[in-house]
């Protein structure tokens, strides 16, 4: 397995974690608060170390609730690490086994030790009016931003509520504020097609059967050239191939020579 193999094999696999992290928390979620429900999380992956030494780990930020889908707030009674420990190491065993990662065989003895092998923090709330300790969290997300990944690799993923295709089915209006209603956009108008081009420059519509007048309709695009010839071979429209000329004879002008062969200057 090459380098770029096994970094390819890595980031997959920090993605898979972040995935199983916020299932993890998804789920634990829709135990306390319900089941139609929809936390608001964000995930971003950090590494250190390297080696037998390389140490993987989550930085999750959550709701103190979810939501359901009518955008009601539903606050969460209380926080349990250790649960959310268990939900995570469950889903990330079966990831790993699904992707061929890891043996059923091996992910069983993981679920049969004593110590579960993870270890999960869950830190005071943050209040909205908390102006400090948002200040103080915007600067260590900012200084999380310093692990950068591969270029088109996302180690900051957000999910639930704030997933970005809830977000865009989500109506972007706030409490209270008045509807403004908006002109309807206006229809661009669409380009002349091929056919209708040509028909236009030879007066011929080039979909229409010259023979029964019905409506011709495009199977293909061909590009091969060799293909093209021998379709029109076939149907006997290839055009005719010129002749091509023959090579030009030139004469051969000889040039008397000396017995060193050297040319001699004519008489």
């Amino acid at each position: 397995m090459t380098s770029r193999e096994i970094n390819r094999q890595i980031a997959l696999n920090l993605v898979r974690a972040n995935q199983c992290g916020a299932e993890a928390l998804g789920e634990y979620m829709r135990r306390d608060v319900g089941a139609d429900v929809r936390p608001g999380i964000v995930v971003s992956v950090a590494t250190s170390g390297d080696l037998l030494q390389w140490h993987v780990h989550l930085h999750v930020l959550a709701t103190d609730g979810a939501f359901s889908d009518d955008g009601t707030f539903h606050p969460l009674a209380n926080w349990d690490a250790e649960a959310l420990l268990w939900l995570f190491r469950e889903r990330l065993l079966a990831r790993l086994v699904a992707k061929h990662a890891i043996s059923q065989e091996l992910a069983t003895k993981l679920m049969a030790w004593r110590h579960p092998g993870f270890s999960a923090h869950v830190a005071d709330p943050i209040s909205a009016e908390d102006t400090q300790a948002l200040e103080n969290l915007a600067g260590y997300v900012t200084r999380m931003a310093d692990h950068i990944p591969d270029p088109g690799k996302h180690r900051t993923l957000s999910y639930g509520y704030y997933a970005n295709r809830v977000r865009g089915d989500r109506a972007v209006e706030e409490p209270g504020e008045a509807k403004v209603e908006t002109e309807p956009a206006k229809k661009r108008r669409c380009s002349a097609s091929w056919a209708r081009l040509i028909a236009r420059v030879f007066h011929a519509d080039p979909l229409t059967c010259r023979k029964c007048g019905g409506k011709l309709k495009i199977v293909a695009y061909l590009h091969d050239t060799v293909a093209i010839k021998q379709i029109l071979d076939h149907l006997g429209l290839s055009p005719p191939e010129e002749p091509k000329p023959s090579p030009a004879v030139h004469d051969v002008v000889r040039v008397p020579v000396d017995e060193e062969g050297l040319e001699m200057e004519a008489p």
